[in-house]
């Protein structure tokens, strides 16, 4: 089983990870709920995004590595599981200690075997498996039929440094199945800036190649207006292809200034 533990607020990842007792809140089904961790007993629960938990959280989860119990929201009764956690994250939670955003003892607890994956552009052999693997997925998702991508959108791909890694490339290629209008992805289709030369790349630095032109957010706010027009603004279908829940795609679309204009679709408020 599996968790992002930066999709959901924090009541409701609480929730989500320990279940609760009938009435522990307005809307808590009478017959109250297992929680991940119940329901991962006896075998593996990945936590990703660890690095996004509150400190109340941290300290539940904390007393359940070490103790194998935790009480459901609203319960007084302690639950004996036994999980293999795996978490994951891209903070360098050694700094987020040290500067006191996470707990040090939960942080050393989960470094039982730690496991560093190199950023994406130090495994460029990683990208033509993974645009492959988002394509056939995004295309199933949104009932499309996509043979692959052009040999100049596979340079471009394989060109880009990606600062965001593996999620950026899954949102430039989300994106391209989105807009795609044939059955080849096109260059046109990637949300990428011009490429430099290689001399150029090495002249200016990989990590901040480009990063004044490119930013996750206004790639997100992009796809979300795109996909919110390719859904004809159904929320939950767009929440589903996005793979966000409502209310976060709500607040998103909040955040960016996103509102249905019935003329034109989409706009963006001032």
């Amino acid at each position: 089983l599996a968790v992002n533990c930066a999709t959901l607020t924090e009541n409701l990842l609480e929730a989500e990870l320990f279940g609760y007792e009938k009435g522990a809140f307005t809307g808590a089904l009478a017959t109250g709920k297992k929680g991940l961790f119940e329901a991962a007993s006896g075998g593996t629960l990945f936590l990703d995004e660890v690095g996004e938990l509150a400190p109340s959280l941290q300290a539940r989860l904390l007393r359940v590595l070490q103790e194998g119990t935790f009480k459901r929201v609203g319960g007084v009764t302690d639950i004996q599981v036994d999980v293999r956690v795996i978490a994951a994250t891209n903070r360098d939670l050694r700094s987020e200690t040290a500067e006191g955003r996470f707990r040090a003892d939960l942080f050393y607890r989960l470094s039982v075997v730690p496991v560093t994956v190199p950023p994406l552009r130090k495994r460029r052999s990683d990208i033509p498996v993974l645009c492959d693997h988002f394509l056939e997925r995004f295309a199933q998702e949104m009932d499309k039929t996509i043979r692959g991508f052009s040999q100049a959108a596979r340079e471009r791909l394989q060109s880009w440094n990606w600062p965001g890694n593996v999620r950026e490339l899954r949102n430039v290629c989300e994106y391209a199945v989105i807009v795609c209008d044939g059955e080849v992805i096109e260059a046109r289709h990637l949300t990428l800036p011009d490429m430099q030369s290689t001399d150029e790349k090495r002249a200016g630095g990989i990590d901040t190649l480009h990063l004044e032109d490119l930013s996750l957010k206004s790639m997100e706010s992009e796809l979300i207006r795109v996909v919110l027009e390719e859904t004809r603004f159904n929320i939950t279908r767009a929440a589903t292809v996005l793979g966000i829940n409502r209310s976060t795609l709500y607040n998103k679309m909040k955040d960016y200034g996103l509102q249905r204009d019935d003329r034109s679709g989409i706009r963006r408020s001032v």
